[in-house]
């Protein structure tokens, strides 16, 4: 099979897949997602964020868009007994644009680089050039960023092929289900699948490696570290690659473009007000307490891990609990995502990748988990506390992808195609089946 027919049918595999699932979702229905469509929205209008005395950051937004999230989180967001009814339906296709802006905050999102809603911008200004409702532009705002994760994830796949683990991953029905939603995080995953891509094929020294794959390695990175600050270490990726290729402009590139992106970081954090949470104590103090002491630092992040309840639930959340993580998955199919991860890393493991290739994306990764902890616990946890409160599983699948690039060569036999081709196949079937199901079940019967 050639690059392009692989291609195709990657392309359209995720379109239609990603389709069902988008005409299944209700709208709204993805964690945050109401922030990252305020984003988006504020793009579309070529509008920024600010931040009003008193309240947290956000923007200016048509009102008509407030009313139709509010409608939405209100029907369903947090009850699982909730199931969309048509009245529901009726109501939210019945909200037009209003043309009449006023203040809402958008903490959750504010810190994000703008044009990393790019997609979902572009359809929410083509139903607004068009006159459609709300309800319309949002779902051609997640018809965009489908379209668009397609495109990235299919020419990723060109320049380095998957392995099964990586196919696996990408077919979690909490992979699937975010990157049918208009969130950031379906983009977020294709600009990490294709970074990851040119960096173990940038890591072939004696290969060619064209100018404009550098430049989109480069901008790749860019997109990861200022929409998921956490992994900021992926700057590091173009770096290792253009130190080894001898390639001064390139290298002295990424060195600029990391510098833009952890500048956008501290930017985006220090001009953001999040008052969601409140506290006794604020970041710089919490942050003060455990550089004086480290050792509380490392107590509270095993605590935390070794958790049983908390770790159970960072993997059925990785796996899969839809919604605002308020529609679980029918329980075998957490014991079958296992299996099959299991399968697939062990089908996807090279002795055959050199020790850099395998090193860099494994750290980075880890880097990634390392950072999200102590994120959430200088932002969303009290002082004193037992544990890190406000992880998500999701948070994990951006950093175990890039990891799972480092397992494989480019070149396997034919016996592990066909294996990785059987597994992955029968994986894909039962988990599309089975996010198609419960989304039925838990939204609508």
């Amino acid at each position: 099979m050639n690059k392009l027919s692989r291609a195709a049918i990657v392309f359209f595999a995720v379109v239609i897949i990603g389709s069902i699932f988008s005409a299944l979702i209700p709208p709204m229905q993805s964690p945050d997602e109401n922030d990252h469509v305020k984003r988006a929205y504020l793009l579309s209008v070529l509008s920024h964020t600010v931040t009003e005395p008193g309240l947290s950051t956000g923007g200016y937004f048509d009102d008509a868009l407030q009313q139709y999230q509010v409608l939405m989180f209100q029907a369903l967001s947090t009850k699982p007994d909730a199931r969309m009814s048509a009245e529901t339906a009726k109501a939210a296709a019945d909200i037009r644009w209003a043309k009449v802006r006023h203040y809402v905050d958008m903490a959750g999102a504010a810190p994000y680089f703008p044009l990393g809603y790019l997609p979902q911008a572009v359809g929410l200004r083509i139903g607004q050039t068009l006159n459609l409702g709300v309800g319309a532009s949002y779902r051609l705002a997640r018809a965009t960023t489908l379209l668009s994760v397609a495109v990235i994830i299919a020419y990723a796949f060109t320049i380095f092929p998957p392995n099964a683990l990586v196919i696996c991953l990408l077919a979690l029905p909490m992979t699937m289900f975010q990157m049918s939603s208009a969130s950031a995080d379906g983009m977020s995953f294709a600009w990490t699948i294709l970074a990851a891509s040119l960096f173990r094929r940038g890591m072939e020294r004696d290969a060619p490696f064209p100018l404009r794959w550098s430049a989109l390695l480069i901008l790749s990175v860019f997109m990861i570290a200022t929409s998921r600050p956490q992994l900021i270490a992926i700057v590091a990726l173009p770096c290792v690659v253009f130190f080894f290729r001898r390639d001064r402009r390139a290298l002295i590139a990424s060195v600029i473009a990391a510098a833009a992106a952890l500048g956008w970081i501290l930017y985006g954090t220090s001009h953001t007000v999040d008052l969601r949470w409140t506290r006794a104590v604020t970041s710089k103090q919490v942050v003060s307490f455990y550089l004086h002491h480290p050792v509380e630092l490392i107590e509270i992040i095993w605590r935390t891990v070794s958790n049983p309840a908390i770790s159970s639930s960072y993997y059925h959340q990785f796996v899969g609990v839809l919604g605002w993580l308020d529609r679980p998955m029918a329980p075998v199919t957490y014991p079958v995502a296992g299996a099959a991860l299991v399968v697939t890393l062990a089908l996807a493991f090279s002795r055959r990748v050199g020790a850099v290739e395998r090193a860099v994306p494994v750290l980075v990764a880890l880097s990634a988990v390392l950072l999200t902890f102590v994120a959430l616990l200088m932002t969303w946890t009290a002082l004193p506390a037992e544990v890190i409160i406000g992880i998500q599983g999701r948070y994990f699948t951006a950093p175990a992808i890039l990891a799972a690039y480092a397992l494989s060569s480019r070149s396997t036999g034919e016996k592990r195609n066909l294996a990785t081709l059987i597994v992955c196949g029968a994986f894909i079937t039962f988990s599309v089946s089975m996010t198609a199901s419960t989304l039925l079940w838990k939204y609508y019967l």
